[in-house]
């Protein structure tokens, strides 16, 4: 007997490595682009809303991947390679997958790598295995329970907010289409601004910003101005501005009415703010993540970061709807249809720091970037903008009141109504106070699809991948979303 269990015991323990072996190898198995396509396509619960979307070529419609290949292509981050093709049966390079769940966080391709590292832990380095890809999707592409419930928290405490101040600076940078007049590029082309806020409950907002635009034309001998002044009420009784002739520096008050919403409907939306913080959180549209406590202006604060992308007209109206007023009509919703003309994607990201005992926002800083439809009367092809905004005094603020000479101001004539692309430009300074503020559409910095060279992330070994993008074919298709190694940026 003892010898028959020696060689038992022999016998497990020779099998033992070869069973953890085989299990290892099937963690280790690699997974199919296809597969990665699925895989982020059911996490984040994509179903793509135009069944008739053309497919690539090697993805027929009774595919298994086809569903999730359209909803992919729709949140365009799934483009194919210049052949027509998106390859579902080949293994997909780790990096390659890197860029696809990057592109969902509105980050572009040359960081994708780099930035899931640093704020995700997630190193995905060769072949995308089965497990790694796995955890990477649900890693990346989901908000912490624990973070969504601290931002919620903090929504709540701010909803019971009467009144604070904050200084918001702003630049804002336009990329113009190549037939744009010139001297509209050089005007415009880089804006920066500074506000200083004050909120009241009851009262209203007060606002006042500085900008400073690229060199003005001045008749000779003329001193250009230092920067242009523009003052703002947005009370009970609607909306005020006072702007500084830069020519003459006469002040003029105007009255604007309504435009974009009356101060009630103002309310109304931030006092919904907790609906919409769950509608983005149904639309996957943007992540969350905590990155630990940090002192700022010398209290901790929890530091939570946020990625984002909109991929559609659509999914504005989506965000929009659970606290937009008016929305079976009115000024807000024809506000939005008239961006159909105007807008095409954006994406952006950012930082919050949340006061760790009263939970009240300290500091918010946020990138956008939004790319413009494909519209001719459209000089502007893309609008890149970095804000930061200081919060102080809460509750600290007694009233604001409108000056008299505003309240006599004339009204502002409106256009008939026109061409949404020729008509809309809103410069309204409007600053969310919600903790989600940073994640409001405008939103958005657009991915940077990057076009590379035909043969770029088609070679296994990625040699060319900064091959010339010389040809007028190679820059007009767009390169396999989840393939370029190397991408050329819209900047």
């Amino acid at each position: 007997m003892p010898k028959k269990l020696l060689v038992m015991m022999l016998v497990m323990l020779l099998a033992l490595p070869a069973a953890v072996h085989a299990a290892d190898e099937d963690a280790a198995e690699s997974v199919t682009r296809g597969e990665f396509f699925r895989s982020i396509a059911e996490h984040l619960e994509l179903k793509p809303e135009q069944s008739d979307l053309p497919l690539p070529s090697d993805v027929p419609n009774e595919s298994p991947y086809a569903e999730s290949v359209r909803a992919l292509m729709e949140k365009q981050v799934l483009f194919g390679y210049p052949d027509g093709t998106v390859r579902p049966d080949e293994e997909i390079q780790a990096e390659h997958a890197a860029y696809l769940l990057a592109r969902l966080l509105g980050v572009e391709d040359a960081q994708a790598v780099d930035f899931l590292n640093e704020k995700y832990g997630v190193n995905l380095t060769g072949s995308a295995k089965s497990e790694e890809a796995r955890q990477s999707v649900a890693r990346v592409l989901s908000t912490d329970p624990a973070t969504l419930d601290l931002i919620k928290q903090s929504t709540v405490k701010q909803l019971e907010v009467t009144s604070f101040k904050a200084v918001v600076d702003q630049s804002m940078r336009m990329e113009f289409r190549p037939d744009a007049p010139a001297e509209l590029a050089g005007l415009m082309s880089d804006i920066t601004a500074t506000s200083e806020m004050v909120y009241h409950l009851e009262d209203g907002m007060h606002l006042i910003t500085t900008m400073k635009l690229p060199e003005i034309p001045m008749e000779e001998g003329a001193i250009p101005p230092e920067g242009i002044a523009v003052e703002q009420y947005m009370v009970p009784e609607g909306m005020f501005m006072k702007i500084t002739d830069p020519s003459t520096g006469e002040d003029q008050w105007i009255s604007m009415g309504d435009l974009p919403f009356s101060f009630p409907e103002l309310q109304q939306m931030q006092q919904s703010s907790m609906g919409y913080i769950d509608e983005l959180m149904n639309m996957q549209t943007v992540f969350y993540r905590t990155e630990g406590v940090e002192t700022v202006n010398g209290a901790p604060a929890h530091k939570i970061g946020f990625n984002g992308t909109i991929a559609s007209l659509e999914d504005i109206m989506k965000m929009m709807q659970s606290f937009m007023p008016n929305q079976e009509s009115g000024s807000a919703t024809d506000l939005l249809a008239g961006l159909g003309d105007i807008f095409k994607d954006a994406s952006f990201a950012g930082t919050m720091w949340l006061n760790q005992e009263t939970l009240l926002p300290i500091r918010a800083e946020m990138t956008m970037s939004m790319q413009l439809a494909d519209n001719p009367a459209l000089p502007i092809e893309t609008i890149f903008s970095d804000m930061s905004m200081e919060y102080a005094d809460f509750n600290q603020v007694e009233s604001i009141e409108l000056p008299e000479e505003a309240k006599t101001a004339a009204t502002l004539p409106l256009p008939a109504t026109e061409d949404p692309a020729e008509g809309s430009a809103d410069s309204d300074t409007h600053v969310d106070t919600d903790a989600d503020a940073g994640t409001d559409a405008a939103d958005a910095d657009t991915q940077t699809d990057a076009d590379t060279d035909a043969d770029s992330g088609v070679d296994e070994d990625d040699s060319d991948a900064d091959v010339d993008a010389e040809t007028d074919e190679a820059v007009s298709d767009e390169t396999e979303a989840d393939v370029e190694t190397e991408t050329v940026t819209a900047e």
